[in-house]
C-alpha cells in the first residue's frame, strides 16, 4: 500500500492528529505537547518548526488515560520521509517512524474569506450546537470544549460551533474565558447569505479566581452583534481559527435577548469589571 500522502499548505505547513497514552504507574502532567520530526533518504532527521503557544500547564493525564491533539509543523520541502512524533518533555517518549509522502498545495483561492465560508457551511455538521440564553436573569458560564474534528482551510485549522436565533430574534451579548488568545481569531458567519458579522471586541486581564468561571491570569472576551444581522429562525456559526496543538476549552456565555440593547459590562459585571 502507498505511503498516505499529506497536502501541505502553501507554506509547508502540515498537520498530524497525535494521541499519548499514559502506561506509566502515575501521572503526567502534560506541559508540552510532541514534536514532529522527518527523516530523509539520507537517514537525516530534521525537527520541524512548529507554532508555539503562551499555555504554561496541561491536563493531567492519570494512568491509562489518553489525550490527542492536533499537533503543527513547518516542513520545507515535498518528497518522501518517515514522521514521527517525539513527546519533548521524555525525549524516550516517541512513536514508530511511519512513511508518508508530503506534496505542497498549489491552491490559492481568490477570496479567503468566501473559500472559508464555504468550507465551513460544507463541514458544519461536524461542529456542536450552542442554545443561546435569552433571561437577562439567568445569565451564566458553562464548560465548552469543541469538537476534536477541526476542518483544515488554507493551511489553517478551523472550529465552530453554531445557534439558531430564537422566534423573538434579538441582540447576541456573548463572553468567553479562555486562559491564551495568542494566535487564536474568530469571527461569525450566516448558514446562508451574507452579512457584516462583528466588528469590534472587548477584553479583560482576569486578576482573580472567580469559581465556576475563571482563574486568575485569565482572559475575558466580551462582545455583542446588534439584532439587525440576526433573522429569527436562521442558523450561524461563530468560528474559529487556531494554528497550533488543541483548540483551547473554554468558558462560554452566550445569549441572545430579545429586549436589548444591553452593555457588556451590565450583563458581565461580575468578570467584566475588575
Amino acid at each position: 500500500m502507498a505511503p498516505p500522502v499529506i497536502e501541505a499548505a502553501t507554506n509547508f505547513d502540515i498537520f498530524v492528529k497525535c494521541k499519548l497514552t499514559n502506561v506509566g504507574d502515575g501521572g503526567l502532567f502534560i506541559l508540552q505537547r510532541a514534536r514532529l520530526y522527518l527523516i530523509d533518504s539520507a537517514s537525516q532527521t530534521q525537527k520541524l518548526l512548529y507554532y508555539t503557544s503562551a499555555a504554561s500547564g496541561g491536563p493531567l493525564l492519570h494512568p491509562g488515560q489518553s489525550t490527542v491533539w492536533w499537533q503543527h509543523g513547518r516542513a520545507t520541502t515535498e518528497g518522501s520521509f518517515k514522521l514521527f512524533a517525539r513527546w519533548e518533555a521524555m525525549k524516550t517518549v516517541e512513536s514508530a517512524p511511519i512513511p508518508i509522502t508530503i506534496r505542497r498545495s498549489t491552491f490559492q483561492p481568490d477570496d479567503i474569506n468566501s473559500y472559508r465560508m464555504q468550507m465551513l457551511r460544507q463541514f458544519g455538521d461536524r461542529f456542536p450546537e450552542v442554545v443561546p440564553n435569552t433571561s437577562t436573569a439567568t445569565v451564566s458560564y458553562s464548560s465548552f470544549t469543541f469538537t476534536n474534528d477541526p476542518v483544515l482551510i488554507d493551511g489553517s485549522l478551523y472550529n465552530a460551533f453554531s445557534f439558531a436565533v430564537p422566534d423573538r430574534g434579538g441582540e447576541l451579548v456573548w463572553s468567553f474565558i479562555i486562559n491564551m488568545l495568542d494566535n487564536v481569531t474568530w469571527g461569525i458567519i450566516p448558514a446562508e447569505g451574507t452579512m457584516e458579522g462583528f466588528t469590534e471586541f472587548c477584553h479583560r486581564n482576569i486578576g482573580h479566581r472567580i469559581p465556576g468561571v475563571a482563574s486568575a491570569g485569565d482572559m475575558g472576551i466580551f462582545q455583542t452583534l446588534p439584532a439587525e444581522q440576526l433573522l429569527s429562525h436562521h442558523r450561524y456559526y461563530i468560528w474559529f481559527q487556531c494554528p497550533y496543538r488543541d483548540f483551547p476549552g473554554m468558558n462560554l456565555s452566550f445569549n441572545i435577548f430579545p429586549d436589548g440593547p444591553h452593555p457588556c459590562g451590565e450583563i458581565f459585571e461580575k468578570v467584566y469589571w475588575p
